[in-house]
């Protein structure tokens, strides 16, 4: 059994808007978290756990896109720096064919087709670039920058 499920008709336009998004959307991206994290002493508090999991971000798209090269024997060059590794990824994925993200390959004992690598990919990063944002305030910044948040439900704080 494939791991991800079926793929829409045009994985190239579904990959680009996918990586797109979860890479550089203003709100909530990894571009995003990597901008709050260096605008910010290292200091401050949570700074040092948000790095860490830019790092981590940055780190398991590499290994992504190891296993990608591996199962299309590709020889890329994943740039290590997390800036231009989100630029790089979204070009590299558009370049490659619709067979190519079509194809099936083996990663933590599931199976998934390329675009569905990408797919775990891009919500691992957004999940680590959450708890990145998360770990610096951005939830109470966010408050001031984009509005009045709603109170938390009751059950949030009821034990």
């Amino acid at each position: 059994m494939v791991a991800d499920g079926p793929l829409p008709l045009s994985h190239q336009a579904w990959v680009y808007a996918l990586l797109q998004e979860a890479n550089f959307d203003p709100w909530e991206s990894v571009e995003s978290a990597y901008h709050r994290a260096l605008a910010c002493s290292p200091d401050t508090p949570g700074q040092a756990l948000a790095v860490l999991r830019l790092q981590h971000i940055t780190e398991t798209k590499r290994m992504y896109w190891g296993v990608i090269a591996g199962a299309l024997g590709l020889n890329l060059a994943v740039p290590h720096a997390l800036p231009g590794l989100l630029r790089w990824e979204l070009e590299a994925a558009t370049g490659l064919s619709e067979q190519q993200l079509a194809r099936n390959l083996e990663y933590g004992g599931r199976t998934f087709s390329v675009a569905g690598l990408l797919r775990f990919s891009a919500r691992h990063s957004v999940w680590h670039a959450g708890q990145a944002a998360q770990a610096l305030g951005a939830a109470a910044a966010g408050a001031a920058e984009y509005g009045t948040m709603a109170p938390a439900p009751e059950f949030l704080y009821n034990t």
